[in-house]
């Protein structure tokens, strides 16, 4: 389907069949709720997106990239959000690396009190 076009009480769409037909009549998709502006226009076609695809299931989600479109998506705004803040961002990055650094100290050898202990055994 192609948007051809939209109005007060849905989107306009031009659809090709399996076989590459075009369908003779213009579809009209209604929107899901009542606009009061255009500005909602966006915002409305996004979650009627995102209800088509949940009601098709998650394997098609996935057969078809849904969730790597999503990660993008997620990756650009935390992209578009560290770069307002850099400040912040660089606190975030460097408290999580040091987090990360003592997970792997403790993990891989042990706290103060378990290094005493196998000491001690030897």
């Amino acid at each position: 389907a192609r948007l051809t076009g939209l109005d007060t009480d849905g989107f306009l769409l031009e659809v090709t069949l399996d076989d590459g037909r075009i369908f003779e009549d213009v579809v009209r998709v209604p929107y899901d709720r009542r606009i009061q502006s255009a500005k909602e226009l966006h915002k409305i076609a996004v979650d009627m997106h995102r209800k088509a695809y949940h009601k098709l299931g998650i394997l098609y989600k996935i057969r078809n990239g849904y969730y790597r479109t999503i990660v993008k998506m997620i990756g650009f705004q935390t992209y578009k959000a560290a770069k307002k803040r850099p400040y912040q961002t660089a606190t975030v990055v460097a408290t999580f690396l040091l987090a990360v650094s003592y997970g792997y100290k403790r993990y891989y050898y042990g706290t103060p009190r378990m290094i005493q202990r196998q000491q001690l055994k030897n």
